[in-house]
């Protein structure tokens, strides 16, 4: 968990958002070397405005490694987005870290039932959901 998020500006004053991480989140954290160089410093990052963050999103997407990298993403979010449509993934039926563990691994486990027997009887997928007033739209017309 990060332990604060704040306003800042760099030294020509351009504002961001600087995120410190707590020491416990950081102590844990295997790959911790990595980001944070001293043994007792927390994981700090300085985020630019949205605007600039979206610019630089944008450019990266332009490269041939950015759409590569965002083809992965869109695959993992869409299959997240199928166990949240179909299966109720945020909703937790039980309390207790093993038993919420046991549900997600269950979950997943279902999501790929489902995509395999749409493999094998090559079901398409739609491309996009349709609200239930665009479906309305189209069968009047």
């Amino acid at each position: 968990m990060t332990a604060d998020w704040q306003p800042t500006w760099d030294l020509h004053g351009v504002e961001g958002t600087l995120i410190r991480f707590g020491q416990a989140t950081c102590a844990g954290c295997p790959v911790r070397t990595s980001c944070a160089h001293l043994k007792t410093a927390q994981r700090t990052i300085t985020l630019p405005p949205r605007p600039q963050h979206e610019a630089l999103i944008r450019q990266r997407q332009a490269t041939e490694e950015g759409r590569r990298l965002y083809s992965q993403r869109a695959g993992i979010e869409g299959t997240l987005s199928h166990g949240v449509r179909i299966f109720g993934l945020p909703k937790c039926r039980y309390a207790g870290l093993v038993k919420t563990t046991l549900q997600h691994v269950f979950t997943a486990i279902a999501i790929n039932i489902v995509s395999i027997d749409a493999w094998i009887t090559q079901t398409q997928r739609t491309k996009t959901r349709r609200s239930h007033f665009n479906k309305l739209a189209l069968s009047l017309v």
